[in-house]
């Protein structure tokens, strides 16, 4: 199936926008997207290795632009 670049940049913002942040995210510095065990997310500063007593699911690496859209920053 394919999906148009618009409908994954529309999946990636809805999927940020319905979780949880709690800073301020700086235009074009990547920030990793995680699930807690009981299926809520969050987005965090913290690499995946960093973690060092927490095993979340990390769902993937994004970044915001100065108009406030998210994207795949692995993409790039």
């Amino acid at each position: 199936m394919f999906v148009s670049n618009e409908m994954k940049e529309f999946e990636i913002n809805k999927m940020i926008k319905e979780s949880d942040l709690l800073f301020a995210p700086n235009v074009g510095e990547a920030y990793q997207l995680y699930e807690r065990s009981d299926g809520s997310r969050f987005v965090s500063m913290i690499k995946p290795k960093e973690w060092t007593s927490h095993s979340f699911k990390l769902i993937g690496v994004y970044k915001i632009d100065s108009s406030g859209i998210w994207s795949d920053a692995e993409s790039e």
